[in-house]
């Protein structure tokens, strides 16, 4: 999300999901785009996707709206 506003940057983000499995844990490196979208959206994580999905995709709406009243 705060990608999608250009509040920081895909080089200040760095997401990890941790994996629980029978010979430990795991840190995964999550995926993401320039405007904040994960790529490789682990299978049964537990947030509220939607909700970050909505306001992301707001964010981003405003940011192409404010670009193309600039242009």
């Amino acid at each position: 999300r705060r990608l999608a506003e250009k509040l920081v940057t895909k080089d200040d983000v760095a997401l990890y999901f941790c994996d629980f499995g029978a010979e430990g844990s795991k840190l995964n490196k999550l995926d993401i785009d320039l405007l904040g979208n994960i790529l490789n959206w682990p299978v049964g994580f537990f947030g509220d996707q939607f909700g970050e999905v909505a306001a992301r995709q707001k964010a981003q709406l405003e940011q192409q709206s404010k670009e193309t009243t600039t242009i």
